[in-house]
């Protein structure tokens, strides 16, 4: 195809790359003598069609530094193709495959995608396909500027036009599963939210190394669906705990228990700017693996306790299936005067009183939240506690999350 004119216009001189329904070429636009990208469609279903016309449009009624602009759609030969800026790169899935995690580049990227998402909202658009391929780092001039691409299955509200609107039926799912609200699997209403949790994914991926989830198809729908994620710090201890609660935050089953996307930005330069300069070396990340290895491991499903690993002092009234779950992974309950405990567990609210004398005397304490109440998980976050646990409790996650606090307290007093 390279040396092919399109609509006698657009010379085709390079092959980018291929997707499923799409080539993309650097060429050169023989009219305005400037290089653009093409990407030229070779599937010839109508949903192809509809998805790339659909992406010239989306991108006609938005303007940004972090959007890829679209300049023509045309026809040749019967194929259908749309011309766009030639940015010169990677995406950041591409950029990741050889890096090790690193919290100011990955704080940086999602503030960065976060504040281009809030205009995208603020003109109705949903995204519905963001993931780490479709967000592209552009090096024009020798700056990095995160760009969003692909509007091909974004959704917009209010409108009357068929092109723009809903582009599956209510019983149909599109996106890529890896990073799929679970609204969109029961039909749920399409909103900014969706957004929010693809975004959340990519960002404990970024962190953790891996999404959320792993498996067939199948699998990873139904833990969207059903499951709780990993705490992000099982997997990378060196994230602050502030942001171990925003990817929560963003991961929540219920869209309204999400912050928007300018929040999201907020939040995410605001733990940037606290934690600037931690990263994760190849030096530090083998010291951790050693660290993680070498931690007492937690035994799921064991139906007989083995020797208790630490001691939980519970503050307020504990349903049992916790304390079950609790024993069940080797943690002792203390008695309620116990006065050093490895760990307290604020089963209730904790005046500001209380909790200061607590973090005083070096207890690591850690506090309860309502899920979606997130003012109130970062508030007890920088007023000292070690973690924020969201209610309602799974006693599981509680069980993961108060051995990681012991396994941080034994380590400081080595």
């Amino acid at each position: 195809m390279t040396d092919t004119v399109l609509a006698g216009r657009y010379r085709l001189d390079a092959e980018l790359g291929s997707g499923g329904m799409a080539t993309v070429y650097r060429a050169t636009d023989l009219r305005l003598r400037r290089p653009v990208a093409v990407k030229l469609l070779f599937h010839a279903g109508d949903d192809a069609a509809a998805r790339l016309r659909r992406e010239a449009r989306v991108a006609a009624l938005l303007e940004s530094p972090g959007l890829c602009r679209i300049f023509d759609l045309g026809h040749h030969g019967g194929a259908l193709f749309l011309t766009m800026d030639l940015l010169a790169g990677e995406t950041v899935h591409a950029h990741e495959r050889a890096k090790a995690p690193d919290l100011g580049r990955s704080l940086r990227w999602v503030t960065a995608a976060a504040k281009t998402m809030s205009l995208v909202h603020d003109h109705g658009i949903v995204h519905r396909d963001l993931k780490p391929e479709n967000l592209f780092l552009d090096r024009r001039g020798g700056a990095e500027t995160l760009i969003v691409l692909d509007f091909g299955l974004a959704f917009v509200a209010g409108t009357d036009d068929p092109e723009l609107g809903r582009l599956t039926g209510p019983d149909q799912t599109a996106g890529t599963p890896t990073y799929m609200a679970p609204e969109l699997l029961t039909g749920g209403e399409i909103g900014p939210a969706v957004d929010v949790y693809a975004l959340g994914c990519v960002l404990y991926e970024l962190l953790a190394g891996a999404p959320p989830f792993v498996g067939d198809r199948m699998q990873v729908l139904g833990r969207h669906l059903a499951a709780a994620p990993l705490p992000v710090r099982d997997s990378a201890p060196w994230v602050p705990a502030e942001l171990e609660l925003l990817v929560d935050a963003m991961l929540a089953k219920q869209p309204g228990d999400r912050p928007t996307m300018r929040e999201v930005a907020d939040l995410a330069s605001s733990i940037a700017a606290r934690h600037d300069g931690r990263t994760l070396d190849a030096r530090r990340e083998r010291r951790i693996n050693r660290m993680v290895t070498m931690a007492p491991p937690l035994r799921r499903g064991a139906m007989v306790p083995g020797a208790p690993i630490g001691r939980v002092r519970l503050l307020g009234d504990a349903d049992p299936e916790l304390v079950v779950a609790l024993v069940v992974n080797d943690l002792q309950i203390a008695e309620a005067d116990d006065p050093d405990p490895d760990v307290v567990l604020a089963l209730g609210p904790l005046d500001d009183a209380g909790l200061r004398e607590l973090v005083a005397q070096g207890i690591s304490v850690v506090a309860t939240a309502p899920a979606g109440d997130f003012d109130l998980a970062i508030a007890l976050a920088r007023a000292g506690v070690a973690d924020v646990l969201t209610t309602p409790i799974v006693g599981d996650v509680a069980a993961r999350k108060l051995l990681r606090v012991m396994r941080d307290r034994a380590r400081r007093k080595r």
